[in-house]
């Protein structure tokens, strides 16, 4: 294979093989946001259904039974919980736009709310109403 000698050739492809390198360097970046922050966003209400859930059983091994308030604060947990996590899904589903923000550590986290909020707003910058279905 002959060597390539033309030097303008070389800075092009060396420019090309940089670029890449780059855009590969911000994929992977963006990928570790995204992860960081539905890590975070889903662990958060799953940690308190599963603790509650927990609490509960071990309440019932103990007691055999719980009162009508135990359970409907259980209950109300599990529901509170599960809508947080409906409500992270869909502004993920209408995000256009990302707003990053400081986590922890120096990491990079989206903000969610801020991200769907910019995603859905009409030309005159005025937010759409967002509509939550309560079953």
């Amino acid at each position: 294979m002959a060597e390539n000698n033309d030097p303008k050739k070389s800075t092009e492809e060396a420019i090309k093989e940089m670029y890449e390198r780059l855009l590969k360097a911000e994929r992977v970046a963006a990928v570790s946001e995204i992860n960081t922050t539905l890590s975070h966003e889903i662990n958060n209400p799953l940690t308190a259904i599963i603790i509650n859930a927990q609490i509960y059983e071990n309440k019932i091994k103990n007691k055999g039974m719980l009162n009508e308030e135990e359970i409907k604060q259980f209950v109300d947990i599990v529901i509170e919980q599960s809508k947080r996590m409906k409500k992270i899904m869909e502004d993920l589903r209408h995000m256009t736009k990302v707003i990053s923000e400081e986590y922890i550590e120096g990491s990079q986290m989206v903000n969610i709310r801020k991200s769907a909020e910019e995603s859905t707003k009409d030309k005159d910058d005025t937010p759409k109403p967002y509509v939550e279905f309560n079953p």
